[in-house]
């Protein structure tokens, strides 16, 4: 082609470019300059979201060591109950799990025979009192016909009495002859008048008359089962109308107001434990709920083949929700270091193997920040962990980051959750 003919198809070229160009934009679409706009214009573009977090504060107060133990519980006060007398049972009034209180008759054996027999005492009573009457008047006419006179001097024989003491003492006389004034001493004292009235009980069966009344009608009275304390009834044997021996064993009593809790402490750990400290148990029957008590007694032994040293916890149980023989798991507090700066454990991380706490301060612009600080941990319990140093010199009183902070970065926003 010359160059004639080239220039002549130029304006064709360019009119074909101006109609290819039109069309490819009629078929891609433009950016919306509306949408465009508000992007660029958005104040959330860069922004940080804040970081949920619990917090808690650092506390400054007594650091508790405890030792952690199992124990059963057992009732505060209980007693078996057995029959001191044999009967046959004419009344129970309580079955299991009946509660009573102190005084409350329990159970009444029939007591037809041993009424009888304190009528038969009775009766004995009243003819050895008359045998002693009779006998004591004959006494009173006796000493009128001898105008008074005693067969022994209870005088003399008391002052001879203590001069052989004396003699004895100094070594004048010997003993033999100490012990024989001492045994007329003694006669004397039997058959003088003010002992005479004795010796006529004695003689006229007046005083074996009078025990034997004492004991029938103490045998009555024990045909009855008193309760001896407030409680709870359990372990029941008996049933009406059985036929009971002395000594048969009826029913426990159980004082459940309070309980005890037996465990074992290590021999290692025998000097952290000491009567009045405080302990909580928890039981699997009420998994949500600390029961508080104290250590009740601490006993002196050692169990050689154990190793232990056996210390009881007493549990209030006002409502009676803990029974006897429940497991227990128990805290006891052992030893304690006063005035302490305290956060929880689960403020504690570590980072590169060095703990680090989080606290939540506010900035220049009042915005909450997490703030990275290295601390250097003293003793910890179960709960709390001391604060000897940190590196932003954390405060009593000031919140520390307990959730939501193993990949937390320094400075970052955060607000408090509940």
């Amino acid at each position: 082609m010359n160059s004639a003919t080239f220039y002549k198809w130029i304006p064709i070229l360019l009119l074909i470019v101006l109609i290819v160009y039109a069309g490819w934009n009629a078929l891609v679409p433009g950016e919306n300059p509306s949408e465009t706009e508000t992007d660029l214009t958005s104040p959330d573009i860069g922004a940080e979201a804040p970081i949920p977090v619990q917090v808690a504060p650092a506390m400054r107060r007594d650091l508790v060591v405890r030792i952690t133990a199992t124990g059963t519980t057992r009732a505060f006060r209980q007693l078996t109950m057995t029959t001191q007398v044999a009967g046959s049972i004419s009344q129970l009034r309580v079955k299991e799990g009946d509660a009573v209180v102190a005084g409350d008759t329990l159970l009444q054996l029939d007591d037809a025979e041993y009424r009888l027999v304190l009528q038969e005492a009775e009766e004995a009573l009243k003819q050895a009192t008359l045998k002693y009457g009779e006998q004591l008047g004959e006494r009173r006419q006796a000493l009128i016909r001898t105008q008074g006179e005693s067969f022994l001097d209870l005088e003399e024989a008391l002052a001879n009495f203590q001069q052989a003491k004396d003699e004895w003492q100094a070594g004048r006389i010997s003993k033999e002859a100490y012990l024989l004034a001492e045994r007329e001493y003694a006669a004397a004292k039997m058959f003088a008048e003010a002992h005479k009235k004795s010796l006529i009980a004695t003689r006229s069966g007046l005083s074996a008359a009078l025990l034997a009344v004492e004991k029938a009608m103490l045998n009555l009275q024990r045909t009855i089962l008193i309760a001896p304390f407030s409680g709870v009834v359990g372990n029941l044997k008996i049933q009406a109308g059985q036929q009971l021996n002395a000594g048969s064993e009826c029913f426990t009593l159980f004082d459940l107001d309070s309980l005890l809790i037996d465990i074992d402490v290590l021999e290692s750990q025998i000097a952290l434990v000491q009567p009045g400290r405080r302990a909580e148990a928890r039981f699997s029957a009420f998994p949500n709920e600390v029961f508080r008590g104290k250590i009740w007694t601490v006993n002196p032994v050692v169990d050689q083949e154990k190793k232990v040293r056996r210390a009881t916890v007493l549990l209030p149980n006002p409502k009676h929700k803990i029974l006897p023989g429940m497991h227990a798991s128990v805290r006891l507090d052992a030893k304690i270091y006063p005035d302490r700066l305290l956060v929880p454990r689960e403020a504690v991380v570590f980072r590169d193997q060095r703990p680090v706490v989080f606290i939540a301060r506010k900035d220049h612009e009042g915005k909450l920040r997490a703030v990275w600080s290295y601390v250097e941990l003293g003793r910890q319990n179960e709960d709390y962990v001391e604060i000897l140093s940190s590196r932003f010199n954390l405060k009593e009183g000031e919140q520390v980051i307990i959730s939501n902070h193993y990949t937390m970065v320094h400075d970052a926003p955060i607000r408090i959750v509940e």
